[in-house]
């Protein structure tokens, strides 16, 4: 997912970015809030001059058609309010739907080496209380900013045609609460930044223990573990208390210029109505007109508190949306037929580390070939399997797919090509049928075939409601072994050109293991088998011990290849493993 200059200017200017790209919908919700403003600015204007035709014992027809006039100004006030409300909320929630699947597709491109250094709970935060503050600053933030300035524009002119020392004198103190917000915003949006972090911290510790509650209640961790949420909610707590503090601030400091004004007009204004100078009338829409300054200049407070609230947010998502992309998707090479896959002196360590967990490995596996691949915990087995399937970036030349370079692949082609199922089974929170199918949709005659491989069929048809029964989270629900034979037949149904197992029989007893591996045997012979060419990566030497190749690592290192038979002969490593295993009565 590289850099388009939409990416940069969203990343750059995200205020700027969205009204651009909306900018149809919000020049219509702005132009329905002008007309709005104006509406509602006129009202005590004429409500004014039908209080001086009743002063002045005016005939009954001209105040009813003044009040008849007022009763259409408040229509039109209602008609365009209720408009630009639609249309203004329709753009923020739509600016809210664009940036979580901008963050989500970033999140999807993102390698091991992103999620290594981020909680899920600190990524659950900005995905959603993130992206709320952001909405609320660019919708009605913004709009209430910009309410408030066309107020400021429109009202002042109107108090002056009424009277012009009325007008200053009311409005002596406007002048320095721009100075007051300025340096409110800045506390305030300082404070919001450490309340997202506090946020994130109680979320990723939630999400923590709930994963691990049953080890938290095996060791007897319960007080221990709540002190520690406690201590982190407290924290939280603080840190929300002092964001508001800073932001109870701006309505007074708003609104006692306004009040002050009220105040002041009372004094000045009583004897010049009395004195006839300015009608009863005009004395009325110039109160009004003064108490409706109190939103403008609120607004404004406001809104800049709900902008900087959202650049805070922003600052924090920008992190994830700016994040570098470690194996990027570069290739346009795409292959049809699998016919080989060569590694050739692949040496890798990871970018934090100095030591080499990889060193000059090289093998060639045909299509049609099973290659079992055993070691040592630490030998470097699963670092393999990333590798293969890009995981993590592969150096240049030394993966060959079909000949070509591996990088040199799309990345959705290589994913089509190469299905892997990983050492911890992951299952979603939805039924058994949808978990093994996924995305795509699946005969029942095909899901049986691969879970009847797996020899879970029968088991599922035991649940309650049989395929489709309800998962809990991650499968919370099932064995560890028959979450591990959902995730094989999940793999095995998409018919791949090239599986890759990677010690995914760990949970499975010694029987069914052997009738798994059988069913393995058996299906490879056969030319409309579910699978072609097989990786079995195994600490179980009976899973891989019928192989046509068998790759033994050691610290990285291939320290021999060969058939079962071989291996006996030539590895001490193979050969300790099959005599441990042996006596365990696992071989």
């Amino acid at each position: 997912m590289s850099k388009t200059p939409k990416n940069i200017e969203l990343t750059q200017h995200p205020f700027r970015y969205y009204f651009k790209k909306y900018r149809r919908l919000t020049v219509t919700a702005l132009v329905s809030v002008i007309l709005t403003n104006i509406l509602d600015s006129l009202i005590p204007l004429y409500i004014g001059k039908a209080i001086d035709l009743i002063a002045e014992r005016a005939e009954l027809e001209s105040v009813a058609l003044q009040v008849l006039f007022i009763f259409l100004l408040a229509m039109g006030l209602a008609g365009f309010r209720f408009f630009w409300r639609i249309l203004w909320g329709s753009f923020h929630n739509k600016v809210a739907h664009d940036l979580r699947q901008s963050i989500f597709n970033k999140l999807t491109f993102l390698g091991p080496n992103f999620y290594k250094t981020r909680p899920v709970g600190e990524l659950m935060s900005l995905i959603i209380n993130d992206v709320q503050a952001f909405r609320m600053g660019i919708g009605p933030g913004t709009l209430i900013m910009f309410d408030g300035l066309f107020y400021l524009v429109i009202i002042p002119p109107l108090m002056y045609s009424i009277s012009p020392s009325w007008t200053w004198k009311t409005m002596c103190l406007m002048p320095f609460i721009p100075f007051a917000m300025a340096k409110l915003m800045k506390v305030i949006q300082d404070r919001f930044r450490v309340q997202q972090d506090r946020f994130a911290d109680v979320s990723a510790i939630s999400q923590e223990m709930a994963n691990g509650i049953r080890v938290i209640k095996s060791y007897a961790q319960e007080k221990k573990q709540t002190r520690l949420f406690n201590r982190l909610s407290r924290r939280y707590e603080i840190s929300c208390n002092e964001t508001a503090h800073a932001d109870a601030l701006f309505h007074p400091i708003m609104g006692f210029g306004v009040t002050v004004g009220a105040v002041i007009l009372v004094f000045i204004g009583a004897p010049e109505v009395i004195s006839g100078e300015v009608t009863i009338g005009g004395f009325f829409a110039f109160y009004q007109y003064i108490q409706k300054m109190i939103w403008p200049v609120t607004a404004l407070g406001t809104g800049a508190s709900m902008r900087s609230q959202a650049e805070a947010s922003f600052k924090r998502m920008k992190e994830i949306l700016d994040a570098p992309i470690d194996r990027p998707d570069s290739g346009d090479f795409e292959v049809i037929d699998f016919n080989n896959l060569s590694v050739k002196n692949l040496s890798f360590k990871y970018p934090d580390e100095d030591r080499w967990i990889l060193k000059d490995v090289s093998f060639e596996l045909k299509s049609g070939q099973t290659l079992g691949i055993v070691g040592k915990t630490g030998a470097g087995k699963t670092t393999l399997v990333d590798l293969l399937t890009r995981t993590y970036p592969v150096p240049s030349g030394h993966i060959l797919f079909n000949g070509k370079s591996i990088e040199q692949l799309k990345l959705r082609n290589l994913r089509d090509n190469i299905t892997l199922v990983p050492q911890e089974s992951f299952l979603f929170s939805a039924n058994v049928r949808d978990n093994i199918q996924l995305d795509r949709i699946y005969s029942t005659e095909e899901i049986d075939v691969a879970t009847h491989f797996v020899a879970v069929h029968d088991e599922i048809l035991k649940m309650p409601e049989g395929y489709a029964s309800q998962l809990g989270e991650r499968g919370i629900n099932l064995s560890g072994g028959q979450k591990q034979r959902l995730s094989m037949a999940r793999a095995l149904i998409r018919r791949s050109p090239v599986v890759i197992f990677d010690d995914s029989l760990s949970a499975v007893d010694a029987n069914t293991e052997k009738q798994i591996i059988s069913e393995l045997k058996r299906n490879i012979q056969d030319p409309d088998g579910l699978l072609k060419t097989t990786i079995i990566v195994s600490h179980r030497l009976s899973a891989v011990q019928w192989a046509d190749q068998i790759i033994v690592l050691n610290k990285g290192e291939v320290e021999a290849t060969g058939t079962h038979a071989e291996l006996l002969e030539k590895s001490a490593t193979y050969q300790n493993l099959y005599l441990l295993q042996s006596e365990g009565g696992e071989a």
